[in-house]
This record gives structure tokens, sequence and C-alpha cells, in this order.
């Protein structure tokens, strides 16, 4: 039998793995600790939290609740920050730069002092020159996020 190109997309579509996490498979609120930062950044802690937070209220899956309340509590430490030349034109000036965060993350019931998970984390982001710096760091952030999700995932 003989498949189009759109058949086969469908089905691929179909199959691919997907994920819902809606507060409801959390069973309860997310709080996120202000991240603890290890580099020479003085800002990328407050900027790669509110990040964090932001692309989790986006999302709308977690519902997120201040550091208090919240049933569940993700905690982090920024452990580098690498922001690098990627690419230059061909006069020698920076056309592209590389921007990389790694970061080391628990998660844990409010109740319980022992973690659920311990997971370190590695994001990147390509931006152009011109591009603000904040841009490539809540883009960052919204990987970190994906990655989180993921993570959060497999232990369900």
């Amino acid at each position: 039998m003989y498949m189009g190109k759109s058949a086969l997309i469908c089905v691929l579509l179909i199959f691919s793995c997907a994920y819902s996490f809606s507060s409801g498979s959390l069973g309860g609120t997310l709080s996120i600790s202000s991240l603890e930062n290890k580099t020479q950044n003085p800002d990328i802690g407050r900027i790669l939290t509110e990040g964090l937070i932001d692309a989790f209220i986006s999302d709308g899956r977690v519902k997120i609740s201040t550091a208090s309340e919240g049933d569940y509590i993700m905690e982090g430490v920024i452990n580098s920050y690498d922001r690098q030349p990627q690419s230059y034109t061909p006069e020698g000036e920076i056309e592209e730069y590389h921007l990389a965060v790694s970061a080391n993350f628990s998660f844990k019931k409010k109740e319980k002092e022992k973690s659920e998970w311990d997971r370190p984390i590695s994001e990147s982001f390509v931006y152009p020159y011109g591009l603000d710096e904040l841009h490539a760091v809540d883009s960052v952030a919204a990987k970190i996020k994906n990655s989180l999700l993921r993570l959060m995932l497999e232990d369900w």
C-alpha cells in the first residue's frame, strides 16, 4: 500500500512522543526558589529565575505558586554562564554569539527533606550580534523549562 507524504507525516505525528503536564498530574503546585548563582555574571540568577517562572506560567501545564506555598519545590544552582562569539563576518566582526548555561536542579515535595530527583541541565542558544542578550537568556530559560518538564515526566 502506498502512502503519500502528507499521510505519512500525519501517521508520524500521531505516533510521535507528546507530553501533557497539567497541575492535576503533578498533584499540586510548584514553587521555584531563586536560583543560586555561582557564575561571574551577577544578574543571571535573577534573570534565569524570572525567565523560568515566566516560561512555566506561559506554558500553563504546571501551576506556579510562591516559594512558601507550593506543594513541590524546585531549587537550582547555576554553575556556568558562558557567552562566546560563534561566528564572524568576512571582515572579522562578530556575527553570532553562543550562550551556554549549565545548572543543577532538584525537585522535592514540600514536606520531605529528600529530593525526588537531582539532575544537571545544560542548554544553549545561538543568536545574531544585534539581538539583545536578554532575549537569548529568555530562550535558554525556555529550553531549560522544557528539559525540566521532560525530567519531571520521567518519574511519573
